[in-house]
């Protein structure tokens, strides 16, 4: 998980490879309207992202004989908890970056819809994961 041009088409299907498991790259499952937004530079709002994400989760599921890794933004914890609630035992790995590095990086990109002009939105929404761990006094 992270914003846009961390990496995470990469570090995902090299996972994939690594433990002999199906790739679900997110990106590919977008309906053509939230393409052009992207394209555009409009940022995606929570209920154009709902159907994604739970295509997402349906892709996911027609895998289950196999470890899945699955590249997906999900920049708020509503995001990763739709994908909790739906897919039960998930990890996720934050994949993160200096916004000068990312930039640099989605500038480059020459195949993704993603504009360079989304990054400051994306960084806006991210929640980045954390750990909420209470110690026991006992």
């Amino acid at each position: 998980m992270g914003v846009a041009g961390c990496g995470k088409s990469e570090v995902g299907l090299r996972l994939a490879l690594r433990f002999e498991g199906a790739f679900v790259e997110a990106d590919d499952l977008h309906s053509a309207d939230n393409v052009v937004r992207m394209r555009q530079g409009i940022p995606l709002t929570d209920a154009l992202r709902g159907p994604w994400l739970n295509a997402v989760c349906d892709r996911a599921l027609s895998l289950r004989q196999y470890l899945v890794i699955i590249s997906c933004s999900v920049l708020k914890r509503s995001y990763r908890d739709l994908l909790r609630s739906r897919l039960g035992s998930v990890r996720f790995v934050f994949l993160d970056g200096s916004p000068g590095l990312i930039a640099q990086r989605q500038q480059t990109r020459s195949s993704h819809f993603a504009s360079s002009s989304s990054l400051e939105s994306q960084l806006v929404t991210l929640e980045p994961p954390g750990i909420d761990a209470k110690l026991d006094p006992a």
